[in-house]
């Protein structure tokens, strides 16, 4: 799947609803994502409700929406092993238990290719196992095991989260300013100008 853009509301009473698709097996370039996904009866996400266990690539996405759910609920992908990089969530997800920024649940053998993604959105919430990146690791690890390539605005709301899940923390300062993202490619697949608030990616997905 490349270059897909949805703008608009998805709704679903149970199961898992994504902004894209429901669940899918294959990986994920270029997408766009404004509006909303609820799911008053489990698992929501901004771009892919379930992302088999399997190594697929979700790069180049960028979402702009509200996501509402119980249980695994996240901006990008509620549940998934798969590759992220190079992706941006603004917006707010609100759910109970594993609850992300990007990720509801990440698989913990996949966790060192989770590499220069951004949150700068706001978790609401009651619940367990909650951070601005993740809303948890499985096969065991913790939060320091994260990347040190992904970051969070600091200042965003995030009830109940564990910050060990949450990135490396930047100001609405640090947010201007390329020497705040290591490794980040500001030539193909990033931009920040004078005057922009944060990174935010280019339009197309480069390359293959």
């Amino acid at each position: 799947m490349r270059n897909v853009h949805f703008e608009g509301t998805v709704e679903a009473l149970f199961g898992s609803a994504g902004g894209l698709v429901g669940e899918t097996n294959s990986s994920i370039f270029g997408c766009s994502v404004e509006g909303s996904v609820t799911n008053l009866g489990g698992a929501a996400a901004g771009v892919a409700g379930t992302l088999a266990f399997s190594p697929f690539n979700v790069r180049f996405c960028a979402v702009n929406a509200d996501i509402t759910g119980t249980d695994l609920v996240a901006g990008i992908s509620s549940r998934s092993a798969a590759f992220f990089t190079d992706n941006v969530f603004t917006g707010t997800v609100t759910g109970d238990n594993q609850v992300g920024g990007l990720v509801g649940t990440l698989a913990n053998s996949h966790i060192g290719n989770f590499q220069r993604n951004l949150f700068l959105g706001d978790i609401f919430g009651a619940g367990s196992e909650r951070g601005r990146l993740f809303g948890g690791l499985t096969g065991g690890g913790d939060g320091s095991a994260l990347p040190p390539t992904s970051y969070s605005l600091n200042s965003s709301e995030c009830e109940n989260c564990d910050q060990s899940l949450s990135g490396q923390p930047l100001s609405s300062v640090e947010l201007t300013q390329r020497s705040s993202f290591s490794g980040w490619d500001f030539v193909n697949v990033w931009r920040l100008r004078p005057g922009d608030s944060h990174p935010s990616l280019r339009k197309q997905a480069p390359g293959p």
